[in-house]
């Protein structure tokens, strides 16, 4: 009889000790989980916005050779304007506000 109350005596603490480390283990395992699951979204927003401005390269790309893209890097880029056509720059433009 005492040999298997000292067995139970060992066996008690040691599944406790197994169970409290399965516990904390599937607890840090979620963690990560969720973690993950964070990343992903976060990638499939990246990848989303990314398709888009890929899409909007590629229209670009199609329509090069139209006078109004060519007008539009001209203006943009090279900060050109039309004949007899005169361009004004607000210097306050940033510290206005709106009513």
């Amino acid at each position: 009889m005492k040999n298997s109350k000292s067995g139970l005596k060992i066996i008690f603490p040691l599944i406790a000790l197994s169970l409290g480390l399965l516990s904390f283990k599937l607890y840090s395992q979620s963690k990560e989980i969720a973690a993950l699951e964070q990343t992903i979204l976060e990638k499939n927003q990246t990848f989303t916005d990314l398709s888009q401005a890929i899409s909007e390269l590629e229209n670009e790309i199609a329509n090069s050779d139209s006078l109004s893209f060519v007008e539009k890097i001209a203006r943009d880029e090279y900060k050109m304007v039309k004949p007899k056509e005169i361009i004004f720059i607000d210097k306050d433009k940033d510290t206005y506000t709106s009513p």
